[in-house]
């Protein structure tokens, strides 16, 4: 007697297909499958749909940041630049955008707008940590404008660590670095007030952190604080 391995109805004369299954059950396994197919093809359109979006949202607003930096940059006109930015940013940018909104802080720095420039920092900092070495030359820079030269030289620290620290080829460079950072370290603590005979034993401690694997910023703040500490008496 056959018998159905879905609803295990049985009968001398009952049809089961391939599958050992009746009539009735393979055509609500047909329909759930169907119904499957359709709603896979309904995520799908709706994906695409999303993703064109995306794609429209992201044309618009690189085409607007674009153009405002087309008409006004030359001019010198960052007020409006600033104003088209803002905008923009004010919305959720599904693309990487920090090239761009490091060109806000641009802005900001050139307008004196130090804590909009210093809040979008660390704004930048949290959403791309990729962009720390960026972030952190930004920050060393806009310090050494507001003549902070104190912190401007412990950002200055943590900027050439974050350079230095991916360069492959460290054994070529390692006497230039030291040297560059040992001239700029010596002008910020010149203007820091602070005795530049020191700054020697600051390179070295910037060499150390770049050479050690084990080496992070929160080593890099630790060890510039023992250092000034000692020298700021």
């Amino acid at each position: 007697m056959a018998q159905c391995k879905k609803c295990r109805k049985k009968g001398f004369f009952l049809h089961l297909d391939k599958n050992g299954v009746c009539d009735s059950c393979a055509e609500s396994i047909r329909q759930r499958a169907l119904e499957k197919a359709r709603e896979s093809e309904r995520q799908l359109e709706e994906m695409k749909r999303k993703r064109q979006e995306v794609d429209r949202i992201v044309d618009e607003q690189l085409k607007r940041l674009n153009n405002a930096r087309e008409e006004y940059e030359k001019t010198e006109e960052y007020d409006k630049l600033i104003a088209v930015y803002e905008d923009v940013f004010s919305a959720p940018t599904p693309w990487n955008a920090a090239s761009h909104k490091l060109r806000l802080v641009g802005y900001y720095q050139k307008c004196k707008q130090w804590d909009k420039a210093w809040a979008l920092l660390n704004a930048i900092l949290l959403a791309y940590p990729d962009e720390v070495f960026r972030v952190r030359r930004a920050q060393y820079r806009q310090l050494k404008d507001e003549k902070k030269y104190n912190e401007a030289l412990k950002m200055y620290l943590l900027y050439k660590y974050n350079d230095c620290k991916s360069i492959t080829c460290w054994p070529d460079v390692k006497e230039r670095e030291y040297n560059s950072f040992l001239k700029e370290a010596q002008s910020l603590a010149k203007k820091a007030k602070l005795d530049i005979n020191a700054v020697p034993e600051l390179a070295d401690i910037f060499i150390e952190l770049v050479e050690s694997p084990r080496s992070s910023e929160a080593t890099a703040l630790k060890k510039f604080k023992a250092w000034y500490t000692k020298i700021a008496k």
